[in-house]
Order: structure tokens, then C-alpha cells, then sequence
């Protein structure tokens, strides 16, 4: 039997435990771990900010909490695990599971079970995040026991913790209900191609939207030509449902394709949209219609894509500008919500911080680096397009932009090299550091995509 606490709260016979710090450790956590989740979609930040800033405060007020032990996992972190706000629950079930005296993976589990969809979405990035050993497996052996929505949540964790979902998949069937299937058409991605082809052929023509945006992911990925062909017919035909077409004709790389996608700025496509994935293109001709746009609007979110294309220093003072003060409200957090559904979705959309790009600096600057650059060639950051080149921007574009070229990475490795752009910023660089070796195909999509189901 456990010692009695005394009336201070320290447990008779124990080290002591100073609670308000525990107490601290877990304020401040849940706080970083927020800011944390918007800075993985943030427009001007890249990964050497976030691991050196948000991410390195936050891990070390978790370790502050594991050195709580079993007393502060029973008084403190499980109860935590019942919260309304994902930033509590994820601190709370991330801490348990690394104390390794505590078997933290039972609690989290029965927390899924009852959780909300805001609390549980923390319950699942810290089972994602969690360094844990054996979890993987763990989790594996738990996850058919649970209800559809845990479930599926569990099977979206061992994605993002790149685990051998085989055995799990082999357990479902395509037609269940629809977060399991979503998820499922992630881990597909995972594993060979005829276990990925029973959940794709039907996902590919499902009227959901969502369940159709993963697979055609996940198609690509295995370079298969139906999904190609749908994103670039629908592209052609203006109109597009989701973002992953275009997307998917920008990292293409071919010159048509980034025609296609000019030709779409001019048309009914939400014009944001055709935007962000024009900076993927890495097509001079691209970068000067980009350019066009920028002296017609002064639009960040066109000089971003240019920058991406060009290598322009976006971020140097001489460029930017911020917004008049009328026009900006520090104080308004509207974006929370916006931002806490970007920070899930698998492939973020366009958003712009509030600056204003100082049109005639750029153009000065494209004077001097045009001649540099040649109109036939394809240019990631200002240097032509390589697979070297496209594992080294990795750590050089803006958080927001680094899931799409993730996918490139992807989808030119035949699924070999899977980064994880919410995982640890040390674990990505790992991930990373063997991309390296990794052969990728240079080839337009259009000579890629040549499997079937």
C-alpha cells in the first residue's frame, strides 16, 4: 500500500514533489504544445525555428513532468487526461506514456474511448509524437479492440509514427465506416500495393470528398495513373474539389502541367489556392506570372510562390512591410480555429502573415537573378531542381509549405522516403538525413503514373 500524503501533499517516505512546479511544468506545456500545432503551419517560420524555439521550450517543460513520477500521473496528468482543450490532454497522455515506471498506454487508450473530437486529436498527436518503447506494438494489439472512431485514431497514430500497419490493415475492410477508412487510405502509403489496391479502387469514386482527397494522396504515391488522370482532368476542366489536384499537377514539374495551372489562375479556381500551388511548380514562366500578379496586387501570398521558385529572400527587411495599423487588429485570434484545422489537415492551404511585399525591391532583385536562370529549366528555391536540392529545402521552406514537398519526396521515392512534417523536428531531420541515399525519379507525373490497380 502506498504511503499516505501528508497535509502538505507530499507523500510520507518519498522525494519531495513540488506540485505548483509540476503545476507550471503542465500550464506551460499545454501552452507551448498550442503554439507548438500553429507554428507547424505557419507561413514565415521554418523547421530550425520551430525546433529551436516553441518545440525545445515545450519539450523541456515535458521532461519536467515525467520527473513527477507515479505521484504526479496519478494526482495530476490522468486526471488531465479527461480535459475538454487537445493541448491539455496531448501534454497529459505524452508525459505518462514516457514514464517508464507508469504504464501510461492503458489510460490514454480508455481516454480515446470517451473523448471528444477536440480532445481526442490531442490524445492522438501525443501517441505520434511518443518515443515510448514497444508502443508500436501496443498499439497494434489494442486497436481492433476499440470503437470505430479510436480506432481510427490509433491507426492515424501509427501512420504519422511510420509503423508496420500491415498486420492491422489485414484486420479491416474496405466499406467501414468512414474515419477508419480515411485513415486506413493513409496507411496505405505504408504498405505494398495489392494490400493498398482493395481500399483505393472504391475510395478513388467515393462521393466523400475526403475519402476520395486520401486516396488520391496515397494513389500517387504509388504512382498510380487513374488518380493522375482525375487530378488533371479536373484541373483542365475547372473544377476542382479540394486542393490535392492542384497540388499534385504543381510537383508534377512538367511544363504542361504548369501551364495548366497559369491557365487556371485565370479562371473560376479559387484563386488562393491557384496560388500556393503555383509556387511548387519551380517553372520560370510560372515565376513570372507570379511576378505580373505581385505588381498588380502586392500579394505576400504571390511573392511567397515566387520566393519558393526564384530563392528571392523573402524575409529580409527590405522586402516586407508591415500591414497599416487599421487593418490589422493584434488582438483579434480568429485564426484559432482555422489554425487548429490546418494543423490536421494533411496538405495546408494558403494563408499569409500580415505584411506588404514592397513590389519595386523585387523587381530589382529578379533584374539581377533572371539571367541566372534558365526559362527551360525546373527551379526549387533559386537552384535548379534536384533530389538532393528537394531533401535540403526541407529545411529551408516555411513550415507551411513543407508537407507538400513531403509528398514530392514521397511520391519520387515510391513511398521509401515518408517524412512526417508534425513529428519532432529531430526525428524529420533523421528521416531526412536518410532520404540521401535514396535514388528519386525526376520524371514529369505524367511519365511516373503508369500502375493500375
Amino acid at each position: 500500500m502506498a504511503p499516505p500524503p501528508s497535509r502538505s501533499g507530499v507523500v510520507r517516505g518519498a522525494r519531495r514533489i513540488l506540485w505548483d512546479v509540476l503545476e507550471e511544468h503542465l500550464e506551460e506545456a499545454a501552452f507551448l504544445w498550442r503554439q507548438r500545432e500553429r507554428a507547424l503551419v505557419a507561413p514565415d517560420e521554418r523547421l530550425e525555428d520551430l525546433a529551436d524555439g516553441d518545440e525545445a521550450r515545450l519539450l523541456a517543460h515535458l521532461r519536467g513532468l515525467v520527473t513527477g513520477g507515479a505521484a504526479a500521473a496519478e494526482r495530476l496528468l490522468r486526471p488531465t487526461l479527461a480535459a475538454e482543450e487537445p493541448q491539455r490532454t496531448g501534454v497529459a497522455a505524452w508525459s505518462l506514456l514516457a514514464m517508464q515506471e507508469e504504464d501510461g498506454t492503458i489510460p490514454v487508450l480508455r481516454a480515446m474511448e470517451t473523448a471528444e473530437d477536440a480532445p481526442r486529436a490531442g490524445l492522438m498527436r501525443a501517441l505520434a509524437l511518443s518515443e515510448r518503447p514497444g508502443l508500436d506494438a501496443a498499439l497494434l494489439r489494442s486497436a481492433l479492440c476499440l470503437q470505430p472512431w479510436p480506432r481510427a485514431g490509433v491507426l492515424e497514430a501509427l501512420v504519422h509514427r511510420r509503423a508496420d500497419v500491415g498486420p492491422l490493415l489485414g484486420g479491416l475492410s474496405p466499406g467501414a465506416s468512414p474515419p477508419i477508412w480515411r485513415a486506413a487510405l493513409h496507411a496505405c502509403r505504408l504498405v505494398p500495393l495489392p494490400m493498398a489496391s482493395e481500399w483505393l479502387g472504391g475510395a478513388m469514386e467515393h462521393s466523400r470528398p475526403d475519402l476520395q482527397e486520401a486516396a488520391r494522396v496515397t494513389g500517387l504515391i504509388h504512382h498510380l495513373r487513374e488518380p493522375w488522370l482525375q487530378c488533371r482532368e479536373e484541373v483542365e476542366q475547372g473544377r476542382v474539389q479540394g486542393r490535392v489536384p492542384l497540388l499534385a499537377l504543381a510537383i508534377s514539374g512538367g511544363m504542361r502541367e504548369a501551364e495548366l495551372l497559369i491557365e487556371a489562375l485565370r479562371g473560376p479556381l479559387p484563386r488562393d489556392e491557384v496560388l500556393w500551388a503555383l509556387g511548387f511548380c519551380g517553372r520560370i514562366p510560372v515565376a513570372e506570372v507570379l511576378l505580373e500578379v505581385l505588381r498588380e496586387e502586392a500579394s505576400w501570398l504571390a511573392a511567397d510562390s515566387f520566393a519558393t521558385i526564384t530563392g528571392l529572400p523573402l524575409d529580409e527587411p527590405r522586402f516586407l512591410e508591415k500591414a497599416d495599423a487599421d487593418e490589422y487588429d493584434p488582438e483579434e485570434d480568429v485564426e484559432d480555429t482555422r489554425a487548429a484545422e490546418e494543423a490536421v489537415a494533411e496538405l495546408p492551404g494558403p494563408a499569409a502573415p500580415d505584411l506588404k511585399v514592397r513590389v519595386a525591391e523585387v523587381e530589382a532583385w529578379w533584374r539581377e537573378a533572371r539571367p541566372r536562370l534558365d526559362a527551360r529549366g525546373r527551379y526549387l528555391l533559386g537552384s535548379p531542381w534536384s533530389a538532393k536540392g528537394l531533401v535540403e529545402a526541407m529545411e529551408r521552406v516555411s513550415l507551411r509549405r513543407r508537407p507538400v514537398l513531403a509528398w514530392e519526396l514521397a511520391v519520387r521515392s515510391l513511398g521509401a522516403c515518408q517524412v512526417e512534417p508534425r513529428a519532432w523536428a529531430r526525428v524529420q531531420r533523421a528521416s531526412l538525413t536518410r532520404a540521401r541515399d535514396v535514388r528519386l525519379a525526376v520524371q514529369s507525373f505524367d511519365v511516373l503514373m503508369k500502375r493500375g490497380i
